[in-house]
């Protein structure tokens, strides 16, 4: 079982390389989900949301959370530096912080942008 499980680690650092090597966009996709969760989570968790939502349809609220982390998630790990990208792959502490560092860096700017948009 410990062989089993050491080549799979063996596999999935040669698989990490090997996406740093040929296309850094690959190892944000892998990391994009867990992005937008955690703005999600980060959303919720302000007071400012609950204040500025709180007149919205749970349709609608749930539609503009979604355009919101939208863009947290296409644009979060852009300023992220390739070999920290990597680390978070194989690293979970490496992965919150990078995760939580892109997102906090990010959602002012998507939730200003939205709003903007929203006015147009």
């Amino acid at each position: 079982m410990k062989k089993i499980i050491a080549l799979l680690v063996v596999i999935f650092v040669l698989f990490a390389v090997y996406l740093l090597k040929t296309d850094i966009g690959l190892t944000q996709k892998l990391l994009k989900p867990v992005v937008v969760y955690q703005c999600g989570v980060e959303l919720e968790a302000t007071r400012l949301w609950k204040v500025s939502t709180a007149l919205l349809g749970e349709e609608k609220k749930n539609q503009l959370q979604t355009q919101i982390c939208g863009c947290v998630g296409e644009n979060a790990l852009k300023d992220i530096p390739a070999i920290t990208l990597l680390r978070a792959v194989v690293d979970e502490q490496v992965k919150k912080q990078v995760v939580q560092q892109g997102v906090l860096n990010t959602l002012k700017g998507c939730v200003v942008d939205e709003v903007l948009k929203a006015t147009d």
